[in-house]
């Protein structure tokens, strides 16, 4: 097996036809047949069978492209440190991450890593922890941090702890007459008006089955948001509004007393805050200097 083949069944497979790669990658057919097929004689099993559709992957051909799009994303990597150790003030971070990170730990991290080097160029992808792991694992992100449940499991990926304890609070607005209250029970809240992320993460799985345990059926949330930043303007200016959260992301705020904490002794959760990477996976050398600025800036947080 050549890197050359490897490169020639890739694009095989992105343009959906021998035809269509040949001339993506400036070949004729038949020499890129030749190459296909010496692949597949090297392998001892058929990659493609032809059909009016075009070029379909048999069960082989698809074990090979998931390793064959991590080789390619390893190269590129290469190629990328390989340009760095020329100009080592260049270079790009990518990195996947949730509301917690975007919204409380990355604008630090940046502040303190920026003026040291000004022009490393970041790509950051919000969203949930299981949209953004197989991205990780298939190298197309270099890594993410997540506040992830106690049952997840990559054999892909290692996970490093950043921050071991990083807690959940039912929060709402300091005017709000539960606020005054020394202890709050699950039947007080439960009415809520409750305001809750949009689509069902770990927030609302946490929440139903807490109410489901004390016998109360699941709550519906009056307001769904996408956004952290926008839930917290919700609460301010909505006194009854009740909420699930990271105490990372509206930390400053309990600080201050512009929200509040509500003291419900059954809803008291914890979560670790942690570092995803593939195994064995080579980061580049400007994400290897930026997640040293996060592993600082989280150990301070932890503090």
């Amino acid at each position: 097996m050549e890197l050359r083949q490897l490169v020639h069944f890739l694009a095989v497979v992105d343009n959906g036809s021998f035809s269509d790669a040949a001339r993506k990658l400036r070949l004729s057919q038949p020499a890129l047949t030749t190459s296909i097929q010496a692949l597949e004689r090297s392998l001892g099993v058929r990659l493609f069978e032809r059909s009016h559709q075009g070029a379909l992957l048999t069960a082989a051909g698809h074990t090979l492209e998931i390793r064959a799009r991590l080789a390619s994303a390893e190269l590129k990597t290469a190629e990328q440190e390989i340009g760095e150790l020329q100009d080592a003030r260049r270079g790009r971070v990518t990195i996947g991450c949730g509301s917690v990170f975007a919204n409380s730990i990355l604008p630090r991290v940046i502040a303190q890593f920026r003026p040291t080097h000004p022009e490393i160029q970041f790509g950051v992808t919000e969203g949930l922890y299981r949209e953004i792991v197989p991205h990780i694992e298939r190298g197309t992100i270099e890594c993410g941090v997540y506040s992830l449940p106690p049952t997840f499991h990559s054999a892909e990926l290692v996970k490093e702890i950043l921050i071991p304890r990083n807690r959940f609070h039912v929060v709402t607005s300091p005017k709000n007459p539960l606020a005054k209250r020394r202890k709050v029970s699950l039947q007080e809240i439960w009415p809520g008006p409750w305001l809750l992320p949009r689509v069902a993460d770990q927030v609302s799985l946490l929440l139903t089955e807490t109410f489901r345990k004390a016998g109360l059926p699941p709550i519906v949330p009056l307001v769904e948001v996408s956004s952290g930043i926008l839930a917290k303007e919700i609460l301010r200016e909505n006194p009854t509004f009740l909420t699930l959260t990271q105490e990372l992301l509206v930390r400053d705020e309990l600080r201050t007393g512009v929200l509040h904490a509500l003291p419900v002794a059954e809803a008291k959760w914890v979560r670790e805050v942690s570092l995803l990477y593939r195994k064995g996976g080579v980061l580049t050398g400007a994400t290897q200097e930026f997640l040293k600025v996060v592993r600082a800036v989280c150990a301070d947080l932890a503090r």
